[in-house]
C-alpha cells in the first residue's frame, strides 16, 4: 500500500474534538507529489469514510481505488481490474488503518505541535520510526474555525513531499453502501 494512501487519514488528534469524534465524512482532494527521483505528479480524487468503512479513489491518472469494508482492504486498479486484498487483522498494527477504526491512536504514535507564528497549522512527528511510519513529518492546516482540514503535507525520509489540498468537505456524509462493495467496482 502506498504511504500517501494511509497518510491522508492523519487528519486528527490534538485538533478540535470535532475531528476526533467524526464518524463519517466526504472530502475531495488534489494531491501533488514532488520527489528528487521523478517529475512532479498531480492526482485528484475523493475520500469517503463511514465508521470503519472507507473509499479512497483517484479519479485521474492511474484511476486507483482503495476500499475498506471493516474486514478486508481492496486495492483496485481500474485500468486492468486487478485487485490486491489485505486482511485488517494482518495489518492491524499499522497506525494509519487503526485511525480508521479508532482515531484516538494518533496521540499514541505522534508528538503533535501547534506551529508557532502560523495560525491553524499543526506539525505531527512520529514518536518512533517503524516500517509502518516511514516518513519524517506531517504538517496540517485547518480552516479558521478549525473544524475542517484544508491541507496535509507529508515529507518523508527520501525528501519526497506530498501535499493534499482538500475541498468540498462534508461532515456526517451518508454514503451509498455500494461505494464499499468491491463487486460494484469491476
Amino acid at each position: 500500500m502506498t504511504k500517501a494512501f494511509f497518510l491522508v487519514f492523519l487528519l486528527l488528534s490534538q485538533f478540535p474534538s470535532s475531528f476526533l469524534n467524526l464518524k463519517s465524512f466526504k472530502v475531495d482532494f488534489v494531491q501533488k507529489t514532488q520527489s528528487p527521483f521523478f517529475p512532479e505528479i498531480e492526482d485528484k480524487g475523493f475520500l469517503v469514510v463511514d465508521g470503519c468503512k472507507f473509499r479512497f479513489e483517484y479519479t485521474t491518472n492511474d484511476k486507483r481505488i482503495t476500499v475498506g469494508d471493516c474486514k478486508k482492504i481492496y486495492q483496485i486498479n481500474k485500468d486492468d481490474n486487478s485487485i490486491i486484498v489485505l486482511d485488517y487483522g494482518k495489518i492491524k498494527t499499522n497506525p494509519f488503518l487503526s485511525l480508521l477504526l479508532d482515531r484516538s491512536k494518533l496521540t499514541q504514535n505522534f508528538v503533535i505541535q501547534k506551529i508557532e507564528g502560523e495560525e491553524h497549522f499543526y506539525r505531527l512527528i512520529p514518536k518512533t520510526k517503524t516500517d509502518d511510519m516511514p516518513f519524517t513529518v506531517l504538517k496540517v492546516k485547518l480552516n479558521n474555525k478549525e473544524d475542517k482540514i484544508l491541507m496535509l503535507e507529508i515529507i518523508d525520509e527520501t525528501e519526497q513531499r506530498t501535499v493534499y489540498k482538500f475541498s468540498n468537505y462534508i461532515p456526517g456524509y451518508k454514503p451509498d453502501s455500494s461505494l464499499f462493495k468491491v463487486e460494484a467496482q469491476k
